[in-house]
């Protein structure tokens, strides 16, 4: 019973995912930056990673050779089962790392002060390159290797006879070194990614408050420079320094005037969602190889709650993008639901530099029409 579970919780939560990755792929193609930004292009791979691992996920036990006997049902064959595996691999390797990747885009941004082109030139391709590297070699080995075979929920690192590697007395025809494979890319990169992301969330704190600590102490009669609203950091405002550092009589540089204390907060705010996100999208995943690889410990509420969270990266990303289009619209009228501020805000997502202005808040009305 809790394997048939497990097996059909992630074709549902994985369709899910499925959906919402396409849905942000489009509306960052339509809107009118494009892929022209740095962030753009780092959300759109993270939703590719995701699209790529939903297909895995919302497949199922289907495509596994058929009438294997620890599955639910299955009426494919190994080839089916080693295409299924990789395309999982690809995405679900490439998905932490590129979480690293946009961290990296919001420290650049927030401590080091870089500009889009900075980045663009100096950083990026760093960005993109490791985690494609990343995922496509562990991909090629596993699948070289025969380690891609029947798991209770989809084609993943596996053995066969089901878990051999467990038994001293089987012997394991397909997957011989599953566990070695198991701890490289099944665990490894979750656990690398949360200590690496947490590192970066320390490095942007420590930033964000010495820059409260700056307002507080300066808080009256310096000029502060321009501020725009960038769609980098998800529609909150972004300082962009136009000006060299203004000192007070004290000769301490000030950068701020009062009232960014509250901007500062929504881009905590934002980047500790994306953060969050991570954490639940791959603890139990986490806890459930690690264990796995350890002592071989398989504990079935571990892998149904795995089967709920994990798949259900792709939507974890939809409603951290849409969220600040969200809040606006909803906050021009209190009386609209969930559901019909939540696609009024996909389908207003495009306007000029990420911005929710005034002819946006007084279409809500007309969009919500829409949907209904």
């Amino acid at each position: 019973m809790a394997d048939t579970a497990a097996a059909f919780i992630p074709m549902v939560t994985g369709s899910i995912s499925f959906i919402s990755s396409i849905t942000v792929m489009g509306m960052i193609c339509r809107s009118k930056s494009g892929l022209s930004t740095p962030y753009h292009r780092i959300l759109f791979a993270i939703s590719t990673a995701d699209y790529l691992s939903s297909i895995g996920m919302s497949t199922g036990p289907f495509l596994a050779p058929e009438d294997t006997p620890h599955l639910w049902k299955s009426f494919g064959a190994q080839s089916t089962c080693d295409v299924q595996g990789f395309i999982f691999l690809l995405g679900a390797l490439a998905r932490p790392l590129y979480d690293c990747s946009l961290q990296i885009y919001y420290l650049c941004m927030i401590k080091y002060d870089m500009e889009n082109k900075d980045i663009r030139r100096q950083v990026e391709p760093y960005l993109h390159c490791i985690p494609i590297l990343y995922a496509m070699i562990g991909s090629i080995t596993c699948l070289a290797t025969g380690s891609i075979n029947a798991s209770v929920s989809w084609c993943h690192i596996e053995s066969v006879p089901h878990e051999c590697y467990n038994n001293l007395d089987a012997e394991c025809t397909r997957g011989k070194n599953t566990r070695l494979l198991r701890g490289l890319f099944g665990s490894s990169h979750y656990f690398t990614s949360l200590i690496f992301i947490s590192i970066v969330m320390r490095m942007i704190y420590r930033k964000i408050r010495k820059r409260d600590v700056a307002m507080q102490w300066h808080s009256s009669g310096i000029a502060a420079p321009d501020l725009n609203v960038n769609e980098e950091l998800g529609h909150a405002a972004v300082y962009e320094w136009r000006s060299p550092p203004r000192y007070s009589a004290t000769g301490m540089t000030s950068y701020f005037q009062p009232g960014d204390i509250r901007r500062t907060n929504k881009m905590v705010n934002r980047i500790m969602q994306y953060y969050v996100a991570f954490l639940i999208a791959n603890f139990f995943p986490f806890l459930v190889s690690s264990m796995g690889v350890v002592g071989g410990i398989r504990l079935v509420p571990l892998l149904i709650l795995q089967s709920i969270f994990y798949p259900l990266q792709g939507f974890y990303t939809l409603v951290l993008f849409i969220h600040p289009r969200f809040m606006t619209i909803r906050s021009s009228d209190e009386g609209l639901s969930v559901r019909h501020t939540f696609f009024a805000a996909i389908r207003s997502y495009g306007g000029a530099g990420g911005e929710v202005n005034a002819a946006t808040r007084n279409s809500s009305h007309a969009l919500v029409s829409n949907v209904r």
